[in-house]
């Protein structure tokens, strides 16, 4: 008589594919985060551009009428007060402290309110360039980047 032999069956056991889901995950977590931030930063890209345009623009209109102005339509945008980003994920608005300063301030929407690392951002007459409401103590240049 012929001993019966064993077949191993082909296949994963149910540790081995539990084992490689948990690896799946963290992997899937961790690249996540990354990605995650580097979109906001894509963003905020979009709101420095904006904010340096206008701050150009204000500087214009003060050489040629002696005053700032908080109307975004005498500087050529179609909007007077919160001017969307290209993308809309900041709204752009001025303010005007006395006729010889401004503060431009780029506020998050949408989803770019869950960047708590700069938050909103900022430029004023002297170029001074700030990230205010914000969780992160970390300087601000990185914002601004």
């Amino acid at each position: 008589m012929r001993p019966i032999a064993r077949r191993h069956a082909a296949g994963f056991t149910l540790a081995e594919v539990v084992m490689a889901m948990a690896v799946a995950a963290i992997l899937v977590a961790l690249s996540y985060s990354g990605y995650s931030s580097s979109v906001q930063k894509t963003r905020r890209a979009e709101a420095v551009a904006t904010l340096i345009s206008v701050a150009g623009r204000m500087e214009q209109y003060y050489a040629e009428h002696g005053v700032y102005t908080d109307d975004l339509t005498k500087l050529g945008f179609n909007k007077a007060q919160a001017l969307p980003t290209e993308n809309g994920y900041y709204e752009v608005s001025a303010s005007i402290p006395t006729n010889q300063t401004f503060l431009i301030t780029a506020k998050r929407v949408g989803a770019q309110v869950a960047d708590e690392r700069c938050g909103d951002l900022t430029i004023d007459h002297v170029g001074a360039k700030s990230a205010v409401n914000r969780t992160d103590q970390s300087p601000t240049e990185n914002c601004w980047e």
